[in-house]
């Protein structure tokens, strides 16, 4: 006799229509950023939404100088036992201004010397991107697509509790501290300028593992415009899809998608 397992499967769509719909469903928890200074954001009828900040006009002296425009979803969706939950987005992401081998210059803190020279050259998508989320707020962990004008990399990241519970006791068995936080490029690809791609995220869990794959449909297609409307060329395979091992609970609170920064 066997036994038949039955698989449900939910699909939600989270697109807005106008601005006003998407001040429903996205909160700017950081503030508006480069938004405050010239507000560029737009919706379409179809679903599109668009914004730019040529060049940055803002800045921070530590971790959130990244977060230039930061949106997270008013929603947050939960993680079945054992199941994927799995979010996509349309991207086109234009990074000008960035130089290859661009080295950023500053210092260590909390050396024994007193803060010794840092000093590394950065890619594309370190410069300049359109960053997409999946993270649980509990945990620190994360995952990320960076897309930029011409590349797109996948990063894994745990955060320290300093970030996600900052009263969190460090003698606290959840405590992340430098011996549990990380940061990882797991891989990246070349894009076309000017092309639009779908990239997704699955996090999938069983009952003693659980694992993140990377644009697991993710596919590329080619968009332009002509006076006779809108053309999209045939799809194509962005990358393979890989499995990475995340450490997880058993139960852990939703995750919330973020979907730009």
């Amino acid at each position: 006799m066997t036994e038949r397992q039955t698989i449900t499967t939910t699909s939600a769509e989270y697109d807005a229509h106008s601005l006003e719909e998407y001040a429903t469903k996205w909160v700017n928890n950081m503030g508006l950023g480069e938004m405050a200074i010239n507000d560029t954001r737009k919706v379409s009828a179809d679903g599109v939404i668009s914004l730019s900040a040529v060049p940055f006009q803002i800045g921070a002296d530590g971790v959130s100088d990244h977060a230039k425009y930061y949106a997270v979803s008013r929603d947050a969706f939960p993680m079945p036992e054992s199941g994927s939950l799995e979010f996509s987005v349309d991207i086109a992401a234009a990074t000008p201004g960035t130089e290859p081998g661009r080295v950023i210059h500053g210092s260590y803190t909390g050396t024994p010397d007193g803060g010794r020279p840092y000093a590394q050259p950065t890619i594309e998508g370190q410069q300049s991107a359109l960053m997409f989320n999946m993270t649980n707020v509990e945990t620190g962990q994360l995952f990320d697509w960076f897309v930029s004008g011409r590349s797109a990399f996948a990063l894994i990241e745990r955060l320290p509790s300093i970030l996600t519970s900052p009263t969190l006791a460090a003698s606290d068995p959840t405590y992340v501290g430098l011996d549990r936080m990380y940061t990882q490029i797991v891989k990246s690809a070349p894009l076309t300028p000017g092309e639009t791609h779908t990239f997704a995220i699955r996090y999938t869990r069983h009952a003693t593992r659980s694992s993140a794959t990377r644009a697991p449909t993710a596919r590329s297609s080619v968009t332009a415009w002509s006076p006779h409307g809108h053309l999209r060329h045939r799809s194509r395979a962005l990358q393979r899809a890989r499995r990475l091992p995340v450490p997880a609970p058993r139960r852990t609170r939703p995750r919330r998608l973020d979907p730009a920064r």
